[in-house]
């Protein structure tokens, strides 16, 4: 899923055309080597989602309805609140408790963010 929308373009394509450019100025091998593996990770669980979903015939959505009773008998807000509001947040935003496309976004931007601040101070 992830990888499938990096590959048709866009603002993902011209983010990786970026971090490749700025790799041939001069960044280090150790540098680089952490970039990647985040985005394989989101990658990987969007194609394991997509995988289940097929499989099961069941949409991650019709999933979490489903699991949504035995999930308040035994998870406690009070003793995890951070979970809780972590959880009903991601719920109303991305109807899932995790949206694949979402966290590449986002790892995307950080990753970008920081690879420039590295790039700004190593030349300067």
């Amino acid at each position: 899923m992830a990888l499938a929308r990096a590959e048709r373009g866009g603002a993902r394509s011209e983010a990786a055309h970026h971090v490749r450019r700025r790799s041939r100025c001069g960044a280090g091998d150790r540098r680089r080597s952490g970039v990647g593996g985040a985005h394989h990770a989101v990658a990987r669980i969007a194609i394991d989602t997509d995988r289940a979903a097929a499989e099961s015939g069941e949409s991650d959505h019709d999933w979490w309805q489903r699991a949504a009773p035995l999930l308040q008998r035994v998870f406690s807000a009070d003793r995890y609140p951070l979970a809780a509001r972590v959880g009903a947040a991601a719920g109303q935003a991305h109807d899932s408790a995790y949206s694949a496309g979402h966290a590449y976004d986002f790892g995307l931007a950080r990753v970008l963010d920081g690879l420039a601040a590295l790039i700004e101070t190593s030349s300067g």
